[in-house]
């Protein structure tokens, strides 16, 4: 098993209670994790029995440069050699369902 992070970035702002609401309605058994200000940090359960988690910062893309503005999205997630990449898949929704 090993750690991989996939970051993705959106040219739109959120915040959090925004951007909490619309993946709330996306992936109804996220889990609330502990965060600063800045930063909405989620567990999002995967797989049959939701025992494996990836676990997705959203956080403003001025935060590491300043000037920029948009989010990125950054997901982490435990991988071995047969699990059909289920950390970029959840970046991906994730994004996905931040655009629309």
């Amino acid at each position: 098993m090993r750690t991989v992070v996939e970051d993705r970035t959106l040219p739109r702002p959120y915040v959090g209670p925004d951007a909490l609401a619309r993946i709330a309605v996306a992936f109804p058994k996220y889990i609330a994790l502990p965060s600063s200000e800045l930063v909405l940090r989620i567990a999002i359960p995967i797989g049959m029995t939701g025992l494996q988690q990836v676990v997705v910062d959203i956080a403003p893309s001025g935060a590491d440069s300043p000037g920029a503005s948009g989010t990125t999205v950054r997901a982490y997630g435990k991988e071995g050699l047969l699990s059909r990449k289920p950390t970029a898949r959840t970046a991906d929704q994730i994004v996905s369902v931040l655009s629309s």
